[in-house]
């Protein structure tokens, strides 16, 4: 069952982010998130995209994804203090990730459901490649 999972999970990839004979990708836009420290939509970040992304497309082990989004965080944390919940999320979120085998969020309905974080990944994006 472990093997049709993946499979059934690959297709999806295939299908939602246009990757043929996917086998581990880096998504621009959430690769820049993670280098971008944010004061607002962290927790949405962690579950809607960071956590999906780190573990079903990166294929990341707990760990190291637990690892890279408390980093983030931390980044994070030094423009505005984090709730004390953020532990338990990390933890709930990549545990839903695996469980769900759970995408993350097109580029285009983060535009939808935050147009400021959007806006600001826009924006270092294009800072990236004109420099």
């Amino acid at each position: 069952d472990q093997k049709s999972s993946e499979t059934k999970l690959r297709k999806r990839i295939e299908k939602k982010f246009g990757i043929p004979g996917y086998k581990s990708h880096s998504i621009t836009w959430i690769e820049t998130l993670l280098q971008t420290p944010v004061d607002d939509y962290r927790k949405n970040a962690i579950g809607l995209i960071l956590a999906p992304y780190l573990i079903n497309i990166k294929k990341l082990s707990y760990n190291t994804a637990s690892i890279i989004i408390r980093d983030w965080l931390k980044k994070c944390e030094q423009l505005r203090p984090l709730d004390l919940n953020f532990d338990y999320r990390v933890k709930y979120c990549l545990n839903s990730a695996i469980k769900k085998l759970q995408l993350p969020i097109r580029f285009s309905t983060l535009e939808k459901k935050n147009t400021e974080l959007h806006k600001r990944l826009s924006e270092k994006m294009h800072d990236y490649r004109t420099s």
